[in-house]
């Protein structure tokens, strides 16, 4: 139980700093600490049994993906979004950590940070995609043999006809008569 709370109040620390960045810093996105932080959370609450959390921190990480993804600067409309959700997951882990049931607000709280959070997603991204399929993207892209065309090689005829009415013991230096065209 304490395993779970300490290591969600240290997530959303990250959370909070990482908002504040972002905030004031016209050119950040969000980073992967803030990333990693909302997966997180999203992982160790559903394992624990607490499906608010869960479905409201992976709600942000996939819009914080997608903003990451878009790059700077970030929408306008982004920071009070993300303020709003960071906020929320705060006051869902401190129910928790008060062992306090969630109320019919909390849930309400919920359905709305995560309907904001995915507009915000949408409007961030023209393809939406979760982390893991971003990352099995980059594997596949990473395991992807290069395939590299053979150059072609024309031969000016005249050039050869020339070297064949030498004696063989004659050196010969064709290079200019070579015209190598690499395709495009």
């Amino acid at each position: 139980w304490s395993i779970l709370c300490d290591e969600a109040d240290q997530h959303l620390v990250t959370l909070e700093h990482e908002r504040h960045v972002l905030q004031f810093d016209s050119h950040a996105v969000p980073s992967a600490a803030m990333v990693r932080a909302s997966h997180t959370l999203c992982g160790i609450h559903r394992t624990g049994g607490f499906p608010l959390v869960a479905t409201t921190a992976k709600s942000l990480e996939q819009t914080l993906i997608a903003l990451e993804q878009r790059g700077g600067p970030m929408p306008g409309s982004a920071h009070p979004v993300l303020a709003r959700a960071v906020a929320a997951l705060a006051m869902f882990v401190a129910r928790i950590k008060a062992r306090e049931p969630f109320t019919a607000r909390d849930m309400e709280e919920g359905a709305a940070v995560a309907r904001e959070v995915d507009d915000l997603r949408q409007d961030a991204a023209i393809d939406v995609i979760d982390a893991e399929a971003a990352a099995a993207e980059i594997a596949r892209r990473d395991e992807e043999p290069v395939v590299v065309a053979p150059a072609t090689v024309a031969f000016d005829p005249s050039a050869v006809a020339a070297a064949e009415s030498l004696p063989a013991a004659t050196p010969l230096m064709l290079v200019d008569a070579v015209d190598v065209k690499l395709p495009q």
